[in-house]
């Protein structure tokens, strides 16, 4: 785990910081910028990629993942419990693959919970390109209550975990949500444009929401 930089030498020592690299006694680093940060038991930690602070974080604390800066990302795959928060920022899914996979754990569980916690909850997760899913689970569970999720479909699940929707949008351009087999879907809020389509109708349940083909 990596944390932002604090800088002191000895006095008469050579210490040289620039943009992008400090030198200390001839010996020169590239600093990295963090584009990810994790709070993990109140304490906070930075990473380049969201793939690096996923696999750092803890199996089943709910670790909360902040996207610092737009991102781009594919197939990133989640088997732990973590929390994302778009803060804002866009991550964009890039050559028409799968954003986020959930996948299962036997041992402790998996689970991806998307929010945004900038005033005007612009974050997202958004591609354009023909046959993307930007949140494709075979296992776990999904909730998402706050931004957007823009795909060819939404959140398509495969498992026989639970998606749950209490806010945002989901953009889907053939279905917002796509249920397979015997998972189910929850939605109480939230808009979502594209439908839901589900194998078994009797594993939806509308609580709440707005609904456009």
């Amino acid at each position: 785990r990596s944390s932002y930089l604090t800088a002191s030498a000895p006095e008469g020592s050579n210490l040289v910081v620039s943009e992008k690299t400090l030198q200390f006694s001839g010996t020169r680093y590239t600093l990295v910028y963090p584009n990810v940060s994790i709070t993990s038991e109140g304490n906070t930690y930075y990473y380049s990629t969201i793939e690096n602070g996923v696999d750092d974080a803890s199996w089943f604390n709910h670790d909360t993942i902040k996207v610092l800066k737009q991102m781009y990302i594919s197939d990133i795959r989640i088997n732990r419990e973590v929390i994302l928060d778009l803060n804002g920022q866009s991550v964009f899914i890039t050559n028409g693959n799968t954003g986020f996979r959930v996948v299962d754990n036997e041992f402790y569980g998996s689970s991806l919970t998307v929010i945004d916690s900038s005033k005007d909850k612009t974050g997202q997760i958004y591609s354009t390109e023909a046959g993307t899913t930007a949140i494709n689970m075979t296992g776990g569970n999904v909730e998402f209550s706050e931004g957007r999720i823009y795909g060819n479909v939404g959140i398509n699940n495969q498992g026989s975990g639970t998606v749950t929707v209490s806010g945002g949008t989901i953009d889907g351009t053939t279905y917002a949500l796509n249920n397979l087999g015997k998972g189910k879907i929850i939605v109480s809020g939230g808009v979502l444009n594209g439908g839901i389509n589900s194998d078994l109708k009797e594993n939806v349940t509308l609580l709440g929401g707005k609904f456009y083909s």
